[in-house]
């Protein structure tokens, strides 16, 4: 089997995915964290096209185009729309790794997440077989300090701050469009406006 390279080589594909539902300023941080320490290697936005654990889901084109809106002109940035390509339900991250492999069979993938999904790692679909195609690269979360496997690699960066997508959820909920506009990009508080959502 070939030789892993180092994550930050322009054969590496690392991949951030996630329900962005909706996007908020720590995933727009985890991709500034990425870029910064791995300008070199292609940065894969990976909206979920339906979600695991069957949770309910904004539209995935108006995710999706948000995504556009804020990470299209980044550099060594692709905003993609593979889960909805591969059509799935549910998509998993293996069927994600899997696609890529035959898009790209000699790049190397790496799995970004943040450090509270460590300790439910092992029961992720065939997180074997994950293992065996990918490598997991961790930030760290606040309230999550878990070190990662030796196999795993830990962004060495401030932890994020506890912000999630439920909270973002809830202040919508509320209509505080005050806070929400803290909490999310400019592109994805827009998106909220026009559709009615504050």
């Amino acid at each position: 089997m070939k030789s892993m390279p180092e994550i930050n080589s322009p054969e590496s594909i690392i991949v951030y995915g996630g329900s962005f539902n909706p996007l908020h300023m720590s995933h727009v941080l985890v991709h500034a964290a990425l870029s910064a320490y791995f300008p070199l290697a292609q940065k894969w936005i990976v909206a979920s096209y339906s979600h695991a654990f069957d949770k309910r889901l904004m539209d995935y084109e108006r995710r999706l185009s948000v995504l556009r809106s804020v990470f299209g002109q980044s550099p060594q940035t692709v905003v993609s729309d593979i889960e909805a390509r591969i059509g799935k339900t549910p998509t998993y991250t293996i069927d994600v790794v899997r696609a890529i492999g035959e898009l790209y069979p000699d790049r190397a993938v790496w799995i970004v997440g943040g450090s509270d999904l460590v300790a439910s790692l092992d029961k992720w679909h065939e997180i074997d077989e994950l293992r065996r195609m990918a490598k997991f690269v961790f930030f760290p979360r606040a309230g999550y300090e878990a070190p990662p496997s030796l196999d795993d690699a830990i962004l060495p960066m401030i932890a994020l701050p506890e912000l999630s997508s439920s909270e973002v959820r809830a202040a919508i909920a509320r209509k505080d469009a005050a806070r929400v506009r803290m909490l999310v990009p400019a592109a994805a508080y827009e998106d909220l406006v026009a559709h009615g959502d504050l």
